[in-house]
């Protein structure tokens, strides 16, 4: 996994290397050539980038970020704040670049046998789908209004270091349709009003995560999270 990452690295901070024009990430996905022999090309990068690709491994470990899962997030949140009238403060551990954090920003689509019921922003261009297995029916819900977004890290991720978040992009399989283009468009929608992300253990930390995230939802008015 951390080989295929760091070649995805490679062809995003270098698009002219051979292996290049097989990612949907760099040439988008009706370029792709459509016979399906990619090894010449990606051998060839690799020999001829061994010290980087090395070096990549060496230095770095895979780290994602999947934004689809907002759909679970989504459906948790609206649940259990089906019958509490009040506003939250998010607070995530293992957070990695915080994008999660963004839940209510995006437009979470969940498909039932009674149709398609929408959390979250339906204008936003970050969609999120996933599919709802209840039968019987499905309640109306909708998010809570979020006043504080904390995530806690043992190495979070900086979305406006621009190398940081090739590399989150680059442990993204790059063939799954709308994986790449729904993390591109969370990292442009968050990176705007970034959540607050903090460096630390999820367990010895925690304490710590918890009071800043109450402290930031006491600085925008609100004492009831």
């Amino acid at each position: 996994v951390l080989l295929l990452a760091a070649l995805h690295d490679l062809v995003l901070a270098d698009p002219s290397v051979p292996a290049a024009r097989w990612y949907p990430s760099v040439v988008g996905r009706a370029a792709v050539p459509s016979q399906r022999d990619a090894w010449p090309d990606v051998r060839a990068t690799l020999l001829g980038h061994a010290g980087t690709i090395r070096h990549t491994i060496a230095t770095r470990s895979t780290q994602t970020n999947e934004v689809n899962r907002a759909t679970y997030l989504a459906t948790m949140l609206a649940l259990g704040c089906a019958d509490v009238d009040r506003p939250v403060a998010l607070l995530e551990l293992g957070a990695s670049a915080g994008l999660l954090l963004g839940v209510d920003r995006y437009a979470v689509e969940l498909t039932s046998q009674d149709g398609v019921l929408t959390l979250g922003d339906g204008t936003s261009s970050v969609r999120c789908h996933g599919r709802l297995a209840a039968t019987g029916g499905v309640p109306p819900l909708v998010l809570p209004r979020v006043v504080s977004r904390v995530g806690l890290d043992l190495d979070p991720v900086d979305l406006t270091d621009a190398r940081e978040a090739r590399w989150l992009k680059a442990c993204l399989w790059p063939d799954i349709p709308r994986r790449i283009e729904r993390f591109t468009s969370a990292v442009e929608q968050l990176i705007a009003d970034p959540p607050h992300l903090m460096t630390g253990d999820l367990i010895d930390d925690l304490p710590r995560a918890a009071d800043e995230a109450l402290r930031r939802a006491e600085a925008e008015g609100t004492t009831d999270a």
